[in-house]
């Protein structure tokens, strides 16, 4: 009887032991499924972190390279208004108007060309900033009279036409010229980053004055 109630005894310590290390392995491996799945979290909010952030330096990318191609520029319309304004004509006056958009020593840039019964009429103009780069005004009709100016007073007439003085001025240029038998004298000089460009007639007349910024 001694006998079996200490087998009994040691059958159930047995079974206690048992059920520990059961229960330890459980919860170790409870543990560690957890250490896992909070790996996979972690790597998981990683990669949304990573991926968020592209998307963010994407858009602002984007956004810039928006901001570099569609910025405020002049319509053809406003260019031509502004170059009708400086010529100080109405556009019932004019005729032959030409308008397109160009790229010109990494500018943007509009021209614009139309006629009067008098003149022909060049611009270039900045299409960012409105700015008038060139200006071009041409005599349609002029004659040769009796008696001609000297080179001297059509270099006075363009001087003062161009708001200048000689000694402001760099002479290029002072030629006389004949151009379907009429006397012209031509003139270029530079001021301020400028030339300036001059058909005078002989009669003393601007048959056509250019004035274009120099690209160094």
């Amino acid at each position: 009887m001694k006998a079996k109630a200490v087998l009994i005894a040691v059958f159930c310590i047995l079974s206690l032991a048992g059920c520990q290390n059961s229960a330890d392995e459980v919860s170790t491996s409870a543990n560690t499924t957890s250490a896992v799945q909070n790996s996979e979290s972690t790597e998981t909010t990683s990669a949304g972190e990573v991926t968020e952030n592209e998307a963010v330096q994407n858009n602002t990318e984007q956004s810039a390279a928006a901001d570099s191609t569609d910025g405020q520029r002049l319509t053809l319309e406003e260019a031509k208004a502004a170059a009708l304004e400086h010529a100080g004509v109405n556009e019932s006056e004019v005729t032959n108007v030409k308008t397109e958009f160009d790229y010109d020593d990494g500018v943007n840039v509009i021209e614009v060309e139309f006629d009067t019964s008098s003149y022909e009429y060049e611009y270039e103009i900045n299409a960012d900033d409105g700015h008038i780069i060139k200006v071009s005004k041409e005599a349609v009709l002029w004659q040769t009279p009796q008696e001609a100016i000297s080179a001297e007073d059509a270099e006075n007439i363009a001087l003062e036409h161009a708001g200048l003085s000689r000694n402001d001025v760099t002479f290029i240029k002072t030629e006389h010229e004949t151009d379907d038998n009429r006397e012209k004298y031509e003139i270029e000089f530079i001021y301020g980053g400028k030339e300036y460009e001059y058909d005078i007639s002989a009669g003393g007349d601007i048959i056509k004055f250019e004035i274009d910024e120099i690209n160094d």
